[in-house]
Parts: C-alpha cells; sequence; structure tokens
C-alpha cells in the first residue's frame, strides 16, 4: 500500500474513535442540578459557621454576606434568580424557583438548614436576598 493511503486510513480511524468516543462520553460538565446541590452545600456550611461564631441563626443571607461567611454569587440559584427563604423555628428551607421561574411547581429544589437554636428574627417567604 501506499504511504498516503496508510496515513488516510490512520486520520479516518482516528476521527471515527475520536467521534466514538465523544459521543459515548456522559458529559462531565456540572448541570444545574449539580450547581445548586453545590451552591446549596456552601449556603448550608456557611450558616453553621455563622451560628458557630455568633451563637445565633443569621438573620438572612444578606448578613451571611455582609460578615463575609459568603460570596453575593452564591446566593443566586443556577438559573439566576435569588433563593427564597422560609424560616420555621430552628429550620430554614432554602428554595429555588428550578427552570421555570414558578413557585410550587415540580420542578423547584430546595434545601434544609437545621440550626440548634431558633432564630429570632422572621424571615420573608420571598425576596430574601437584597443584591
Amino acid at each position: 500500500m501506499n504511504a498516503r493511503l496508510l496515513l488516510g486510513l490512520g486520520v479516518g480511524a482516528l476521527f471515527i474513535l475520536g467521534s466514538l468516543y465523544l459521543l459515548l462520553l456522559p458529559d462531565i460538565r456540572p448541570t444545574r442540578e449539580t450547581e445548586f446541590d453545590a451552591t446549596t452545600e456552601s449556603l448550608r456550611a456557611a450558616c453553621y459557621l455563622f451560628e458557630g461564631t455568633y451563637q445565633r441563626p443569621p438573620r438572612d443571607l444578606n448578613e451571611l454576606v455582609e460578615r463575609a461567611f459568603l460570596s453575593e454569587s452564591v446566593l443566586v440559584d443556577p438559573w439566576r434568580r435569588p433563593y427564597l427563604l422560609q424560616q420555621s423555628g430552628n429550620r430554614w428551607r432554602v428554595l429555588s424557583l428550578g427552570p421555570d421561574g414558578k413557585l410550587g411547581t415540580k420542578d423547584d429544589k430546595e434545601t434544609t438548614v437545621e440550626f440548634s437554636v431558633a432564630g429570632t428574627s422572621p424571615l420573608p417567604t420571598q425576596g430574601a436576598y437584597r443584591p
């Protein structure tokens, strides 16, 4: 066989193998759901660190930013909307409206933060974050 033919076959084989690799390889980019998990885990850690430092829960998410426990970028969900908060005793529900941006639909995401002591100031259910 001639050298050009062998080179062409080699390049073609590499192209086919590379294409198959890309098609079969799982997407390794973070999804919005994994981004939600990561940001809410950072938020939970900041809440617990704040409580350990001040012996009380933070007033709201803004206090975590003001006292340098969190970056402002963590206060916005993966769909670029502010997280919503609901407080009940010593528990915070941190809510994301999810992809559709509507409260109360099945694509909403949430996590819970439980404090060892109950908060002393009520938290609004919407607009908890002031950019």
